[in-house]
């Protein structure tokens, strides 16, 4: 008989996303802490900004349990597949629902997905097809976002469509969302608040309609102002619970960031005056003498956004280092120093270094930086 063949894997190349549970944990205690008043309703949307859905779902659920209110996704595909993963915890499914059908609710029964309907046709063929009698579903109100949810000049009718139902076929909450979470203050989110206001007390006194949502992380983190314990019952956390600011000047009340993003160094070279590199020759040296340069095994499919040139930084021993020339889809370029081995690993995100600084540098925000950290990304989890 020939000796079994040992199985190879192949040691992680290229780009890495090292991704702690453990910091993931301690956000939700940090957020939780924020609104003790409220479940928490994790948005783990887009692979859970880049974090990857299941695993984050996984933890969060085995960890939180009964704190947590269920799992907040955009899409029905979404929902599918975090539903193989995970039982019973209730999957919210938010924009994926828009344009209500026999074949979603047939998607939403056999997945056992919670649909949040967003207009006042889907939630009338909704209840015509007799979908409340299979189906937990939510109903969502704009209030000035202006994307999805049913508008305030038609809450007398919906109210009434409700009331006309048995309280156990009636949506179990009621949602919305906030266009300036982070700004309270300005007329818009004044605006809102009221409206917020008004949606509670018109739908809080009917039996079954038990929960209302619509802060995001900004607005957990402006909980008075929003008047979160009056006025709502669960909170929607996203780019707070993988370790990021709300917003660029929020304080960070000791969140951790949950993703480090290496990449490998795939050759080290000199660039000589006169020389360039990458597409359009947009970089060359200025000075008389050779460049010491990195070529990385990382492009704008791992998380490096081609807006990084000109500004974009990397770090290498702790030290920033300029990126160069333009992001391709697979490689890029930075300086390095002339004792950078080939092989290494600098690093872009994790532990100090800034996600509103990179976001910003390519002239984006920290949840585009994210999520553009493609599939093909190895994740490792502690």
């Amino acid at each position: 008989m020939h000796p079994r063949s040992k199985v190879r894997v192949l040691s992680p190349t290229r780009a890495q996303a090292e991704i702690s549970l453990s910091a993931i944990e301690a956000n939700f205690r940090i957020i939780a802490r924020q609104v003790p008043f409220h479940q928490l309703l994790p948005m783990i949307k887009a692979d859970a900004y880049g974090h990857g859905a299941i695993p984050i779902a996984r933890h969060l659920v085995q960890t939180f349990g009964p704190q947590i209110y269920g799992l907040g996704v955009a899409t029905l595909e979404e929902g599918q597949a975090i539903r193989a993963q995970v039982s019973r915890t209730p999957i919210f499914v938010f924009s994926g629902a828009a344009v209500w059908n026999q074949d979603k609710a047939d998607f939403c029964v056999r997945h056992q997905l919670v649909p949040v309907l967003a207009s006042l046709p889907d939630v009338k063929t909704f209840l015509k097809k007799g979908h409340a009698r299979k189906l937990r579903y939510e109903i969502k109100f704009n209030t000035g976002m202006n994307r999805l949810g049913i508008n305030l000049g038609e809450i007398s009718e919906v109210r009434g469509l409700l009331e006309a139902l048995p309280p156990k076929l009636r949506p179990t909450g009621i949602a919305s969302h906030l266009a300036l979470g982070e700004d309270p203050d300005h007329p818009v989110s004044r605006r809102q608040r009221e409206s917020l206001q008004a949606i509670h007390e018109v739908f809080s006194p009917l039996e079954g309609i038990r929960e209302f949502h619509f802060a995001n992380s900004s607005a957990v983190w402006n909980a008075q102002a929003w008047q979160l314990k009056k006025i709502s019952t669960v909170s929607r956390p996203g780019l707070s619970l993988y370790g990021v600011r709300p917003w660029a000047s929020a304080r960070p009340r000791g969140l951790r960031a949950a993703m480090r993003l290496r990449y490998q160094v795939l050759r080290r070279a000199q660039i000589l005056p006169g020389e360039s590199i990458g597409y359009g020759a947009t970089y060359t040296p200025l000075g008389k003498r050779p460049e010491s340069i990195a070529i990385l095994g990382a492009g704008y499919a791992d998380g490096l956004l081609r807006g990084q040139h000109p500004q974009g930084q990397v770090y290498i021993q702790g030290r920033a280092f300029r990126l160069l020339g333009r992001i391709s889809m697979d490689m890029s370029a930075c300086l390095c120093p002339s004792s950078l081995a080939t092989g290494a690993w600098v690093d872009f995100l994790g532990g100090k270094i800034d996600p509103w600084t990179q976001a910003q540098n390519a002239g984006t925000i920290p949840y585009e930086l994210l999520t553009s950290v493609s599939g093909r990304v190895k994740r490792v989890y502690d």
